[in-house]
């Protein structure tokens, strides 16, 4: 793979600057818009309904790293972070496997 010049990484770096600010003037002008409005209402529908099912399994995996982060934040909210590592050991090595540093 060839490597590119400092210049057509410079060159392709405004050409995706310059659509960006295109699609958001764009956008901007048709946000309004009281069909695009309806259009894009409908598609949000359609997408919920079709991802229904993914969600739900998404968030049945996942149940106990979310139960451990929501009782992690409530013990870093309430500066009790050594009472949490003390009282949860298992949650925090599950934590660790995520990533998450206390």
């Amino acid at each position: 793979m060839e490597s590119m010049s400092d210049e057509k990484i410079q060159k392709i770096i405004s050409v995706y600057k310059k659509q960006r600010d295109r699609d958001k003037k764009r956008y901007e002008t048709r946000k309004n818009d009281p069909v695009f409005m309806e259009k894009n209402r409908e598609r949000a529908r359609l997408y919920h309904k079709t991802h229904r099912d993914s969600r739900k399994q998404h968030y049945e995996k996942n149940i106990e790293y979310v139960k451990a982060r929501n009782l992690l934040n409530y013990y870093k909210a309430n500066n009790r972070i050594e009472e949490f590592k003390n009282k949860y050991p298992k949650r925090i090595e599950l934590l660790s496997q995520y990533g998450v540093v206390l």
